[in-house]
This record gives structure tokens, C-alpha cells and sequence, in this order.
């Protein structure tokens, strides 16, 4: 969407009208689709966003970062911008056929919705498993158990260990109360969140 003719022209009505025309992928991210101009303002939104048109989101780090780095980032656990509340923001650089920067288009993924770990949802752990993932800050972005959602696991043996440079691994974890526990974790490469999973021995 990024690299289309429409979203590069700089117009916003031009940008606004294939905001309007892209439903499948607006669909995917249930906090909005917007799109941003090199100074961080909002010129076009999906058909639900439309109140957030000349907003300045220059001062936020997705912002920023994909200005600096030119390339689609994802965000850590940050405030949705519309509804000020916790999300993952995804965001793709709007680069000028000559090479310049003009802006982003960025989809937000509320973290209540569990858009973001659907996959996980369907591993069978057995009746006492669960799995997680967790962003570059140790904060759950998606859980088995809902209620965990936005939580620190910063310490979290699993989370410390890949905060602190391992790649992935496993190692038994004892709980106190006569449960054995194997717990795997993993590195997510394009992201650098990690994934975390426990399993009980006996199962």
C-alpha cells in the first residue's frame, strides 16, 4: 500500500480515497489504518479514523524509527494513538521514486483483540500449558490467558535470558509445588519480540 502511486502523491484526498479502496487490508488491523505525512501529521484514515486527520505524531518512536531506518518496523507495546489505549503499531516508509522520504502508512493491533497471536491459540499445551509472546520490553502482547495481556515478564527467567542476547532455547523449570515445567523460548527475528512457551513434563 505504501508504494502505490496514490499513497506517494502527497495528496490526501488522493491517499484518503485508496485508504477507502484497500478494506482487506484495513480489515487486518483493528485500531486503524492512517497515513502520515515527512512531518509526522495524519492526512488520511480508514472510514472509522477520520477524527484523527491533522494530528502530529512526529514525537512518537514508530514514527522515528521508521524515518530512520526506511523500512517497515514494528512497534513494542506503545498507547494507540485513537483510543489511547495499549497497542502494536505496524508501519511501512512512503519513499518518493527518487529516493525521499514523505511519510508512513502505519496499521494499529489493539492488544485485547489477541489479533496478534492467533496462531498460538491453536498449539495444544495440554491442560495446564500456555504460551506467550512478549515485545522487546518484556511486555505480553498476547497470552493464553488473556488477563495477562500488557503485563511485565521482564523477570521472567525465559524473558530475561532473551532481553539479554540469547537467540532461543529450553531448560526445566521446577514451580514449587511438585510441577516440573519445560519452558522453550525463541527469538522472533523480524521483530525482536520473543515467544515463550511452557509445557508440563508429564504431559
Amino acid at each position: 500500500l505504501a508504494s502505490t502511486d496514490e499513497i506517494r502523491s502527497d495528496d490526501p484526498q488522493r491517499q484518503q480515497h485508496a485508504l477507502f479502496l484497500a478494506d482487506k487490508v484495513v480489515e487486518l488491523f483493528d485500531g486503524g489504518v492512517f497515513v502520515l505525512n515527512s512531518k509526522g501529521t495524519v492526512t488520511a484514515t480508514d472510514r472509522k479514523h477520520s477524527d484523527m486527520v491533522g494530528q502530529n505524531l512526529a514525537i512518537a518512536p514508530y514514527f522515528q524509527n521508521t524515518r530512520a531506518l526506511r523500512q517497515p518496523t514494528f512497534s513494542d507495546v506503545v498507547l494507540d494513538p485513537a483510543r489511547n489505549a495499549q497497542a502494536i503499531v505496524l508501519t511501512a516508509p512512503i519513499i518518493s521514486r527518487d529516493g525521499v522520504f514523505q511519510g508512513m502508512v502505519m496499521g494499529v493491533f489493539s492488544l485485547l483483540s489477541q489479533q496478534l497471536g492467533r496462531e498460538l491459540q491453536d498449539l495444544r499445551l495440554g491442560e495446564k500449558g500456555l504460551a506467550y509472546i512478549v515485545d522487546r520490553n518484556g511486555r505480553v502482547i498476547f497470552h493464553t490467558t488473556p488477563g495477562q495481556i500488557g503485563q511485565n515478564y521482564s523477570d521472567q527467567l525465559a524473558v530475561d535470558r532473551l532481553q539479554h542476547g540469547e537467540a532461543g532455547g529450553a531448560f526445566l523449570h521446577d514451580d514449587g509445588q511438585r510441577s516440573l515445567y519445560v519452558i522453550g523460548f525463541a527469538r522472533v527475528q523480524t521483530t525482536g519480540w520473543g515467544m515463550v512457551i511452557h509445557e508440563p513434563w508429564s504431559e
